[in-house]
């Protein structure tokens, strides 16, 4: 019986790393087909992004399934998420109704955030590539970023089919999958936002999802601003 608990615990080990790495290895790989013979700086760049991940990814090895600590630093999380946007611009721009409006609280000439900029990366890649795949071919998806009580707050809201209040209880549960998603034939493992909201709280964060006044969804990403 422990032969047989053992073996089964190894297998789910091993299919949560492979299923972790192909995850966050595939948007910027994607990112980097699409650059590089185009902007050779600009590829470089995205390269470095992807060493970074995949040394995060030997990180979570090495801690034995633990994720390493934040590298916590001041970052502007408005030009990350342009940065992170460039990944997906094109594809966006070939989608149907596909279109991404940013905006900003007039408030703030600058969003100072105290975080780990590839955790953050690897977040907003995860919500852009989503409402890609299942929001844009139903119409815009607005960023907007704001301060509030000294926390930043980037809401990325869509106009897509939406998810009932249960789906959106299991929205971050690993490997959690709705039906709609699985009907649709578009590949994922489930864990991508399970991963993203980890980042987040590790940085005294969080990531949250509600239905969106009209239609859709809206993930909110908290992260502390610098003091």
């Amino acid at each position: 019986a422990f032969a047989v608990w053992s073996f089964v615990r190894f297998m789910k080990e091993r299919d949560d790393f492979l299923a972790a790495t192909a995850h966050d290895l595939t948007t910027p790989l994607v990112g980097m087909r699409m650059m590089i013979g185009r902007n050779d700086d600009e590829a470089k760049r995205l390269n470095e992004r992807m060493l970074l991940i995949v040394n995060n990814i030997k990180d979570f090895l090495k801690l034995g399934g633990r994720r390493r600590k934040p590298d916590l630093k001041p970052v502007d999380i408005v030009s990350l998420c342009r940065e992170a946007y460039a990944l997906f611009a094109a594809d966006y721009a070939d989608s149907e109704g596909g279109e991404v409006v940013f905006s900003r609280s007039p408030s703030s000439s600058a969003l100072s955030v105290l975080a780990d900029e590839t955790m953050i990366l690897q977040i907003l890649w995860n919500l852009f590539g989503n409402d890609l795949k299942y929001a844009a071919p139903y119409g815009k998806v607005s960023v907007s970023a704001r301060e509030d009580g000294g926390r930043a707050v980037v809401e990325f809201a869509d106009e897509g089919p939406g998810m009932s209040p249960w789906q959106m209880r299991h929205a971050f549960d690993r490997y959690y999958r709705a039906r709609t998603v699985l009907e649709s034939g578009k590949g994922g493992f489930g864990i991508g936002l399970c991963t993203a909201r980890e980042f987040a709280r590790a940085m005294g964060g969080d990531l949250t999802v509600r239905a969106n006044a009209s239609k859709g969804c809206v993930f909110s990403l908290t992260l502390p601003c610098v003091k």
